[in-house]
């Protein structure tokens, strides 16, 4: 009888470690399963993100890029513009210059041959309409008359006195005629 005793224990004994064996083999394979899924789970998570990464990155570039080609577009834009406007203070300047009493009186000369004198009258800044005053004396006693005008300091303009007609010869005209020429030639510059 001990012996059968002793054989049902080894049986149970035996039977009990072959089931904690298969549970724990169970567990363990379970175990594994679930590992792999939660590491496929991360890897997935993390592609997902790296990629999100990559298109943000990729959209900042895009963006900084394009802010970066809008402020060049800016300066270029501002230095022609500052540009133009210095430029066409020295063209003024310069006429200015150029356009001295005796050189001024002698462009008045030639605009005004074959006008009728009585129907005509410059306009001059007021400190060139007296040094003018002697240089066309024949021309004001023809009938020409010399108006001082704020607006026009170097130069001048022949109006026909009934108001059908003019030339103007200002400082500011003759710089506005000659600044489509500047700009091309402040282009050329800014495309170098």
């Amino acid at each position: 009888m001990e012996l059968q005793i002793q054989d049902l224990v080894e049986t149970i004994k035996k039977d009990g470690v072959q089931e904690a064996e298969k549970q724990s083999a169970e567990i363990i394979a379970e175990a594994k399963a679930q590992a792999a899924r939660i590491i496929a789970d991360a890897k997935k998570e993390a592609s997902g993100l790296v990629e999100e990464a990559e298109h943000s990155n990729e959209v900042l570039l895009r963006s900084t890029e394009a802010s970066l080609a809008q402020a060049a577009r800016d300066v270029r834009l501002s230095l022609k513009k500052e540009l133009e406007a210095r430029m066409t203070e020295i063209l003024v300047s310069e006429v200015d210059k150029a356009l001295t009493p005796a050189e001024t009186a002698s462009l008045i000369k030639e605009v005004i041959k074959g006008e009728k004198l009585s129907e005509t009258a410059v306009e001059v800044s007021s400190k060139l309409a007296e040094k003018l005053a002697s240089e066309l004396a024949s021309e004001i006693k023809g009938g020409l008359e010399i108006r001082p005008v704020k607006d026009v300091n170097a130069g001048f303009r022949v109006k026909d006195k009934g108001g059908s007609g003019f030339y103007d010869l200002s400082d500011g005209e003759i710089a506005a005629m000659m600044k489509p020429f500047l700009s091309s030639a402040i282009n050329q510059i800014l495309e170098k």
